[in-house]
């Protein structure tokens, strides 16, 4: 027989029943709604509210009870699932051991809590964790399981995408193998090498002193393409193109100058390929006077690779592409700073989609999703290359305007609004957005005067109080365009509202 998701059919069960018996079973009756909610109305509204999946199965694992949340993570509907087994979910990806863990849990009475690997109603394969607990009558006999589940196949895709950016990274920090140069300090350049560093010299600068490749170590040699034999004794003017031999030669004159180390970045265009790399220069002193110089170089091309690709997984949102709440804040607190320095006008819009659950709840998650995706495309297409778009939550989007006042902040929102209204995201179901906007000039004393607009003075106070920080107009302009936002939705929803009292 074959095993369902609880785990192997239980061995104090009999075999579970025929087609014609599972048939005929259905869901528990809702409660009926005739006034004042029951409790049992109140639960059954709770669990169809639910995010999770909950299912309720009898002691031989036949689904009797399922929540729309458990129909979206499984992809089945809700009539496939009541009367059939449970193991419809099995995925042949657990093994025996599992299941036997399972059964030995729950007979005693216990509760299971453990990840599954369960396989959708499209035969993808999602990953969760669930809990399962056995419910027992008056005499302690177990007829019924509940459980819930968690839908985590997203959040461990991103954690093994995580990981294995970090394995890479922590392989590169544990192999690489440094590129060891020697170079010998000549302060007697030949009339040669002297015409070569003409084109990068000051007019009536004294000559700049030659550094001459003595050594390379095989690291090297296998990293840049250069041998020893070809480079020994020859400049960097001499084997490198004119800027970058400039480039070189300027750190080895800082190195030579200071009579310190020093540890620099530099991306170099080599026989080998173009790589940067993290060097590190020392003196070598002989007699008091600095004879040679020796450098250790370490290949970081993939490692900065790795780091712009976390910094971008740490301040992008991974489902819209734009920046997630924590960057967009960053970029709020610089724009507010930058704006009362230099006295610039600075506005902000908040936008938040209208009946955003509804669409979730009836077409499903991927198609809020796409919605999503779609309004922030469009919302991005609309700004400028100075402003700033972000996911503030959910549904909600804040947008920020530099260098712009109130009515052009409340131009675009405009703009926005009928661009998405008129955009045909999901066939036969219009989306329309609600945005609230603000400008920094609102919060700010009036020209001629050293009021602030929401200054007040304590009554026992003689003077007002102290002018509020940037962090303190940041937190009112929020304040204020969310507050907007709420009025555009009590006035009916799909409309920009841009004025309202502070």
């Amino acid at each position: 027989m074959e095993s369902n998701n609880l785990g192997p059919e239980n061995p104090k069960t009999e075999k579970s029943q025929s087609g014609s018996d599972k048939k005929a079973r259905s869901a528990p009756a809702s409660p009926a709604r005739d006034g004042a909610k029951t409790p049992a109305s109140l639960l059954q509204q709770a669990i169809n509210a639910a995010d999770h999946g909950i299912y309720i199965t009898d002691s031989a694992g036949v689904l009797e009870l399922v929540n729309p949340g458990f129909c979206r993570i499984t992809g089945y509907p809700r009539e496939e699932l009541l009367g059939n087994n449970v193991s419809i979910l099995k995925s042949g990806e657990m093994s025996a051991d599992y299941y036997r863990r399972l059964w030995d849990t729950l007979l005693k009475g216990e509760s299971w809590q453990e990840e599954i690997t369960n396989r959708r109603r499209d035969g993808s394969l999602y990953q969760a964790f669930q809990i399962i607990n056995p419910v027992t009558d008056d005499r302690g006999t177990i007829t019924h399981y509940v459980g819930v589940q968690n839908d985590i196949t997203e959040t461990l895709r991103l954690r093994a995408e995580r990981d294995t950016a970090l394995s890479e990274l922590d392989a590169i920090f544990s192999n690489t193998q440094d590129a060891i140069f020697l170079v010998e300090v000549d302060n007697l350049p030949s009339q040669k090498e002297t015409h070569r560093k003409e084109e990068f010299r000051e007019p009536d600068s004294p000559p700049q002193p030659i550094f001459r490749y003595r050594k390379l170590n095989p690291a090297h040699e296998e990293l840049t393409g250069f041998t020893t034999a070809q480079v020994r004794g020859k400049s960097p003017e001499e084997l490198l193109s004119p800027e970058t031999a400039c480039m070189v030669s300027r750190y080895y004159r800082i190195c030579l100058e200071t009579g310190a180390p020093l540890t620099y970045e530099e991306t170099l265009n080599l026989p080998s390929s173009t790589r940067t790399w993290q060097t590190k220069l020392a003196p070598i002193i002989r007699g008091g006077k600095i004879v040679q110089l020796v450098g250790a170089s370490r290949d970081i091309t993939t490692e900065k690779r790795l780091q712009e690709r976390l910094r971008t997984l740490s301040e992008q949102d991974a489902l819209t592409g734009i920046a997630n709440r924590r960057k967009i804040q960053d970029e709020l607190s610089r724009e507010t700073t930058r704006a009362l320095r230099y006295e610039s006008p600075f506005s902000v819009i908040m936008a938040d989609l209208d009946h955003f659950k509804a669409v979730n709840d009836t077409l499903g998650h991927d198609a809020g999703d796409a919605v999503l995706k779609e309004t922030a495309s469009i919302m991005a297409a609309a700004l400028r290359p100075n402003d700033h778009l972000g996911r503030w939550g959910g549904e909600e989007f804040l947008i920020l305007l530099p260098e712009t006042d109130l009515s052009g902040a409340a131009a675009l929102a405009e703009r926005i609004r009928t661009a998405i209204t008129g955009h045909p995201i999901i066939p036969d179901h219009p989306v329309t957005v609600s945005l609230g906007v603000a400008s920094l000039g609102e919060l700010l004393p009036s020209p001629g005067t050293d009021q602030h607009p929401r200054e007040t003075r304590h009554p026992r106070e003689n003077h007002p109080r102290e002018p509020a920080t940037p962090a303190k107009h940041l937190e009112e302009l929020l304040r204020l365009a969310d507050a907007r936002l709420y009025r555009a939705k009590e006035a009916g929803r799909n409309r920009v509202q841009a004025c309202g009292p502070l």
